[in-house]
């Protein structure tokens, strides 16, 4: 078995495996050409060992990402969150036999990875078919690990590393995967989260109506049968026995002639009684007081893979993006949109027409597909007509990958290619910033085609290595 080590600890102990190489996070970030059988990570640090997976897992070929990570640890044991983020975890002490068996865990993983329709040099840039993907390869299910250590007490440890922010990313993508039935869930609990910062370890206590005061103390209220007197234990101790404040006889014994009905909770600030104290929680994290109906409250799944999802998991799925541009534009496939490509290029030489290709991509398109899950399309519905308000009639719109979109304009010199651009970007910029609260990094570029251009593909290899990043200058779309 060949396989990449990354490591922080010096000495790699005897194991039968073959060590192609070893690399550093560095390294790993930028890619490799070869694919392993696996990763090895030896480490005692669990921040390492989050960084090595999450540089795995955001790899974009399938052959690479995908891949089994072992886990070898040193001489202290890992939590159940990290150690849920390898494939195989191989103690220190284990002997040959056990880490043999262990390892065979790699080649059911990796035959299913080779029952993938992609080839070497594929890239998957859309994190929900990597999740699909991922699900697949290990057996078609995942279950939440419980974890004191985890942001969110239930989470999906292995699907965390393919998503840069702690949030509700890997739920909603999960959400999207079961409402386009490629995956089938079941309930595994439901947790209350933090409405603030989405943190899942909360106080809960009752707290008095009337101040809001939690120092409250509980007491038995008794009920005196002869008399039909009911109040506080308080009121009817006295030395040693209870006495009927209201008509002076001793009690004999509960369940004789009285007994104890209910509880009251006495505020020790401002002396309130009540039968119904209010419950708040604060979050142990950022120390918001809410009320529990106020709280952010999530149903927690265990999925399973159907049918569909297994299809689309070996052949691939169209983006949401794409759907969307198809949905409401004249899009064109990327091999249409080379061919009328070549074709403007040679009648712009010829007869001296001024013709512009444009590109935009949106770089953390990830982020949109985490932050809001199904409701990702509805914003791709709005890019769209963004593009579709911008554009003429003549202008072709194809897409390349998951987020970038190419648009050819004809008889547009640079100049005015400049000004459709900026009006495209700026909109789609605010319209993104706007639903989602942040900053989306977009990058564009604007190419005319000169009379040195022959080939469409090497067009477009040039505007893409000129793009740029959009910055926001303050002014307003016209």
């Amino acid at each position: 078995m060949k396989v990449y080590v990354i490591k922080d600890l010096v000495e790699l102990p005897d194991l039968p495996v073959e060590v192609a190489g070893e690399l550093d996070l560095e390294a790993l970030e930028k890619g490799i050409s070869e694919a392993p059988e696996a990763f090895l990570v030896y480490t005692a640090n669990p921040s390492f060992l989050e960084k090595a997976c999450q540089a795995i897992r955001h790899l974009s070929d399938p052959l690479l990402y995908l891949r089994p990570i072992l886990l070898l640890e040193g001489e202290e044991q890992f939590s159940r969150r990290f150690r849920a983020m390898a494939d195989v975890v191989l103690p220190a002490e284990a002997e040959g036999r056990e880490v043999k068996r262990r390892l065979r865990k790699v080649d059911r993983i990796n035959q299913q990875i080779d029952r993938l329709n992609v080839f070497q040099g594929v890239s998957d840039s859309n994190v929900v078919l990597k999740v699909l993907r991922y699900i697949y390869t290990r057996g078609g299910e995942i279950e939440p690990v419980r974890d004191a250590f985890s942001f969110f007490g239930l989470s999906y440890p292995p699907l965390e590393n393919f998503f840069t922010r702690q949030d509700f990313s890997v739920f909603n993508v999960l959400d999207l995967l079961e409402e386009k039935r490629f995956l089938t869930g079941e309930f595994y609990e439901k947790v209350h989260f933090c409405n603030k910062c989405h943190f899942a370890f909360l106080n809960f206590m009752e707290v008095c109506p009337n101040c809001g005061s939690g120092d409250l103390t509980i007491e038995n209220l008794i009920h005196h049968f002869p008399c039909a007197y009911v109040g506080p234990e308080e009121d009817f101790k006295k030395g040693d026995t209870f006495v009927c404040p209201k008509c002076g006889r001793e009690l004999k014994g509960l369940g004789v002639d009285f007994d104890r009905p209910a509880t009251i909770y006495r505020c020790n600030h401002c002396r309130y009684v009540t039968q119904d104290p209010q419950v708040k929680t604060v979050c142990f994290y950022c120390g918001k007081e809410s009320f529990p109906e106020d709280l952010i409250l999530r149903t927690v799944k265990a999925y399973r893979l159907t049918a569909l999802g297994e299809n689309v998991a070996i052949y691939g799925m169209e983006s949401l993006l794409f759907t969307a541009l198809k949905e409401n534009l004249d899009l064109l496939s990327y091999e249409t949109f080379l061919t009328i490509l070549k074709l403007e290029i040679e009648r712009c030489r010829r007869y001296g027409v001024r013709s512009s290709l444009v590109a935009f991509q949106i770089v953390n398109i990830n982020e949109i597909y985490g932050r809001l899950g199904s409701r990702a399309l509805e914003l791709f519905k709005e890019i769209s007509a963004v593009i579709r308000a911008v554009t003429r009639k003549c202008d072709v719109v194809s897409i390349m990958n998951e987020s970038l979109i190419l648009i050819l304009l004809p008889h547009t010199p640079e100049g005015g290619a400049e000004v459709v651009l900026n009006r495209m970007v700026t909109r789609i910029n605010q319209l993104l910033l706007q639903n989602l609260g942040i900053e989306v990094i977009i990058k564009f570029g604007k190419r005319e085609i000169s009379d040195t251009d022959r080939e469409p593909v090497a067009l477009i290899e040039t505007l893409l290595n000129e793009m740029v990043l959009y910055e926001k200058k303050g002014e307003s779309a016209s």
